[in-house]
Parts: C-alpha cells; structure tokens; sequence
C-alpha cells in the first residue's frame, strides 16, 4: 500500500511471504519528535504455517522505549508495555 508519502499512526500492516502465506500482521505507530524519528511494532502477531507463534498487544515494547531519548519519554509512560 502506498501512502503518498505521508506517514499515519495505526497503519495496518501486513507481511506475506512470495506465496502470500501471512508471516506477520498487527499496527504500527511512530514518534516524530524535531530530528527524532522511530517507528515501532504497536501490535503484532507472528505466523508460521497458519499458527499464531506470538503476539503482542498495543504500547511500546522496552526494546523500543529505551531507543527514545530521555526528554521524549515523558508521553510514553502510559502506553509502555514490558
């Protein structure tokens, strides 16, 4: 999908492998703060073979909340999740 080149918070993603058999889905969200940029799994759910492998709900994983430095934090407390 193509977003004429414009970002969007909670944009659907969907990765398929060359026999569009569903790899991963979920949303993804961003923070765009002066030169600061990251985009970051929101929610996602990992697939092999039509399992479900893992899942992980909506808020920022600790793995991309330590990417973001210390004085933009302060708006992510709420929506961390370990």
């Amino acid at each position: 999908m193509f977003l004429d080149g414009r970002l969007e918070n909670y944009s659907g993603i969907i990765l398929a492998n060359k026999q569009a058999s569903i790899k991963a889905d979920g949303w993804m969200d961003f923070i765009q703060e002066g030169d600061f940029f990251l985009t970051y799994w929101d929610q996602i759910t990992v697939w092999q073979n039509d399992r479900q492998l893992f899942s992980k709900d909506f808020g920022i994983s600790s793995f991309a909340y330590e990417l973001v430095p210390e004085e933009l934090r302060w708006h992510l407390k709420e929506v961390r999740k370990h």
